[in-house]
């Protein structure tokens, strides 16, 4: 007998479900029985809402977005920079002038009155960053001899300087009193000299208060009886606070007052305004003005407005310029209309990524004309 006579056969180790040893997980299932299919993906947490994002994209049409998007921006952008200003008439300053104008016999005599005073007064926008006022001065006495003046303004509310150009002469009612004689420049018969334009245009009186702006002159020889003699050019010039402005289609302006002392008969005066100035750019402007407020002008000529005759106060105006303002308009409705427009676009732009067309897939589209088929047979 063998020696393994009575002995147990080998015993197997015990199998689990379908021969799977126990203790192991079963074997993941596969698409075939071979076990060479893959698991499919399982779904993250975040999958969800990126795969809603990418179908919401595909859905968008991207071009005409894009194209929304820009018209959008840029016409609004372009209406915005069109619309027409918010303009106002500007302030301005409103100055006073004191003139005193007499005779003395000797340096420490009585001051002899004049017989009559006429003041030519003109303001012009020299150029775009100075408004310059010009008085010219003439006057009569009763007796033969020099002529004296003193002219004072305040400079506390505005900022006036002496700037003298006589030989650019504006006044409207008189002529220049410089006369070219034999080729030689002279006034009141005498050679122009510098002493004499000095004493024509003015000098800094020394004893003026800081606040004030103080000029003194005189003829530049003896004056006859009874005749209108010119004693000065005056010249003050404005950077800041100026009493002629500008705010697109309106202008402002106060000419100022003139107040003669030291008169026993009469004071003319008269006033003009030029919008620029009229020697350097003789363009005709008074056409292009119309008066909205302020003191009708007696005269006007293809330059400026004048006033003439006797008024207390300075006289303040506002014009609008007439081109401008249509200008103006236009732009507003040019505005308006590429408005609207990027208005429009912006709307079909919220409507286009808001709610976008909804595209039929074509491969769902294909399936479920092959099961409506399958259905039929």
């Amino acid at each position: 007998m063998s020696a393994n006579t009575g002995a147990e056969p080998p015993q197997h180790e015990a199998h689990g479900e379908a021969g799977q040893p126990a203790g192991q997980p079963p074997p993941p299932q596969g698409r075939d029985a071979g076990g060479a299919g893959e698991r499919a993906p399982v779904a993250g947490p975040g999958s969800a809402s990126t795969s809603a994002f990418q179908n919401y994209v595909a859905q968008l049409r991207l071009p005409l977005v894009g194209v929304l998007a820009f018209l959008s921006v840029a016409l609004g952008g372009l209406g915005y920079g069109l619309r027409p200003g918010t303009d106002t008439p500007p302030a301005v300053s409103v100055p006073g002038i004191q003139l005193y104008v007499f005779q003395r016999q000797s340096s420490t005599g009585p001051e002899i009155p004049a017989s009559a005073v006429t003041a030519d007064e003109t303001l012009i926008q020299k150029n775009r960053s100075t408004v310059e006022l010009q008085l010219d001065l003439f006057g009569s006495f009763a007796a033969a001899g020099e002529a004296y003046w003193d002219m004072l303004t305040s400079a506390s509310n505005s900022n006036p300087s002496s700037c003298p150009d006589p030989y650019q002469y504006l006044g409207a009612a008189t002529s220049t009193p410089l006369i070219i004689q034999n080729g030689t420049l002279t006034l009141m018969g005498q050679d122009v000299t510098p002493a004499v334009l000095s004493s024509l245009v003015g000098r800094r009186a020394p004893q003026a208060a800081r606040d004030i702006l103080g000029l003194t002159g005189q003829s530049a020889a003896a004056v006859a009886p009874n005749v209108s003699e010119p004693l000065g050019i005056i010249s003050m010039c404005w950077n800041r606070d100026e009493p002629l402005a500008f705010d697109g289609e309106y202008a402002s302006a106060a000419i100022p007052s003139v107040s003669v002392y030291g008169v026993q008969g009469s004071f003319h005066l008269t006033r003009s305004l030029y919008f620029e100035n009229p020697i350097e750019d003789a363009v005709p402007l008074t056409s292009e003005y119309s008066l909205q407020a302020g003191s009708l002008p007696t005269s006007s000529d293809p330059m400026g407005w004048h006033w003439a005759g006797s008024y207390d106060g300075p006289i303040q105006l506002t014009a609008i310029n007439i081109s401008e303002s249509q200008h103006e308009t236009y732009l507003g409705f040019l505005s308006g209309v590429i408005f609207g427009v990027a208005g429009g676009a912006f709307v079909s732009l919220l409507q286009e990524t808001l709610s976008p067309p909804r595209r039929p897939k074509r491969g769902r589209t294909s399936g479920n004309a092959a099961q409506v088929a399958g259905l039929d047979e």
